[in-house]
């Protein structure tokens, strides 16, 4: 039986929105609009049939369900991070080396701040084009 996951992007939302209390500065860290991040945190909600934020006038607020859960989708996406940092070393990626030197700060991190912190010190050239192509 396949697994039922939420998207990735929905937790990358939710998981910077709850860090900041603010779907505004989430999207800004996620260089999407303030309306996707407000979409994919109200699409996991109801995926997971429970409110993650009360939305109070022009403040958020995450509830205690989501506070739970925060818990366990940063333990979730640091471990994806670190696995891939992993995997790429291993491998001998021309990044690994690279990839792997960020395991450590990523512990009780968020996968954004390894984004982050990943872009800061790639190798030159490395993701340019990608840039170029995705940047407006």
């Amino acid at each position: 039986m396949p697994r039922r996951l939420p998207p990735l992007n929905a937790l990358r939302s939710f998981e910077a929105a709850a860090r900041y209390e603010s779907f505004t500065r989430a999207a800004n860290e996620l260089h999407v609009t303030q309306s996707a991040v407000s979409q994919q945190v109200k699409a996991l909600e109801a995926q997971l049939g429970l409110k993650l934020f009360n939305r109070e006038r022009q403040r958020l607020k995450i509830t205690p369900a989501g506070r739970d859960y925060l818990v366990e989708i940063r333990e979730a996406l640091d471990h994806v991070g670190a696995a891939t940092a992993d995997t790429a070393a291993q491998c001998g990626s021309p990044h690994g080396q690279h990839l792997a030197g960020f395991r450590g700060e990523m512990v009780g991190t968020s996968a954004g701040t390894f984004r982050r912190g990943a872009s800061r010190h790639r190798p030159a050239g490395f993701g340019d084009d990608a840039q170029r192509r995705f940047r407006p």
